[in-house]
């Protein structure tokens, strides 16, 4: 059983770990009270919650009242801004939609009989396919985030694209083929067709709208294809990898899609992850637009995608080695 992917509180140390020191003055416990409420409600308009929790901490374990310091734990998991935005590495509040759902561990099973991953979540809807397995979020229509095992096998494989899009009948009040109809962006793959070419079954799936999200023609014809070839010539040179992708949203009201209103993503990631040989690993960071680009310009470490996502991916590895892939991300490394 191989982790791929759970929530991370990497993003709240990490935050932690750039706050300044705060001396704590003793206050009674009604006052004690009325700061957190306060600072709260400033916190979540300027949007640096998560900047203070350092603060926060020392308060509530110097307060002698252990009920009084659950209130004031609850007050704050009710703000919601523990796994809030994050920046984009642009200047740009982001939030990563995977970021307070489906937090337990996608397991990779065997990995020749397709029964890849498995993955068990709080908030997201799990949806198991042949090739790949669904975070899906239904508020939003679309996927959290989408993990698969990629081998030589599959790649390799002969079934010719389907092309037959369709709704997810396994998701009631899903996006729908009209919601996407005349909309101007492309129904972009998650785990893409060219990775199911092993089984009938698994292509057909991929073509699930659940599968998919509102993405810029170009990006998904051009530098997002790239990566997708990229990638199938890494599981044929390395034998397998490791993939996770997904959405990333800013923080500020979305545009929407169809009756359904299928959220436009801002931008999307993807993780890779490489076992054979040396470990290595690489992420990417493309924004929802036309862009012509060198791969290169995409790349991040996967310590940097875990920050703006507020996922932590591929805990199962030994400390050590995770430490170790996820702080670099040098393209050159796999060509």
């Amino acid at each position: 059983m191989f982790c791929l992917v759970k929530l991370s509180p990497k993003l709240t140390q990490k935050r932690i770990k750039s706050c300044k020191s705060y001396k704590i003055i003793s206050i009674n416990r009604p006052l004690c009270l009325l700061f957190f409420c306060i600072a709260l409600y400033v916190a979540y308009f300027v949007d640096c919650f998560i900047e203070n929790v350092y603060l926060c901490q020392h308060i509530v374990s110097s307060m002698k009242n252990k009920t009084l310091a659950v209130i004031v734990l609850l007050v704050l998991l009710c703000a919601g801004r523990f796994w809030g935005g994050h920046d984009d590495g642009n200047g740009q509040a982001s939030q990563g939609v995977g970021a307070s759902a489906c937090s337990e561990a996608a397991m990779s099973r065997d990995s020749s009989s397709g029964d890849l991953l498995e993955q068990k979540g709080r908030e997201g809807r799990m949806l198991y396919r042949e090739g790949y397995v669904v975070c899906f979020d239904e508020a939003s229509k679309i996927p959290y985030w989408v993990a698969w095992h990629l081998t030589a096998e599959h790649v390799d494989g002969d079934v010719r694209r389907s092309d037959d899009f369709a709704e997810d009948p396994e998701v009631a009040d899903g996006p729908t083929l009209a919601d996407y109809r005349g909309s101007g962006w492309s129904r972009g793959h998650m785990c893409p067709a060219g990775d199911n070419r092993w089984s009938r079954q698994a292509m057909s799936q991929s073509f699930l709208l659940t599968n998919m999200c509102p993405q810029n023609a170009r990006l998904n014809n051009g530098d997002w294809k790239e990566l997708e070839e990229k990638c199938r010539k890494w599981a044929k040179r390395y034998g397998d990898i490791y993939i996770v992708c997904g959405p990333l949203l800013y923080n500020r009201r979305h545009q929407t899609i169809g009756k359904g209103q299928v959220v436009v993503p801002e931008a999307f990631f993807k993780v890779v992850l490489c076992m054979s040989e040396k470990p290595k690993a690489l992420g990417f960071i493309y924004k929802n637009e036309d862009g012509n680009r060198p791969m290169g310009d995409y790349v991040n470490t996967i310590d940097e995608v875990e920050r703006i996502t507020g996922l932590d991916f591929f805990p199962a590895l030994d400390d050590d080695v995770e430490r170790a892939v996820e702080s670099k991300g040098d393209i050159k490394d796999w060509m």
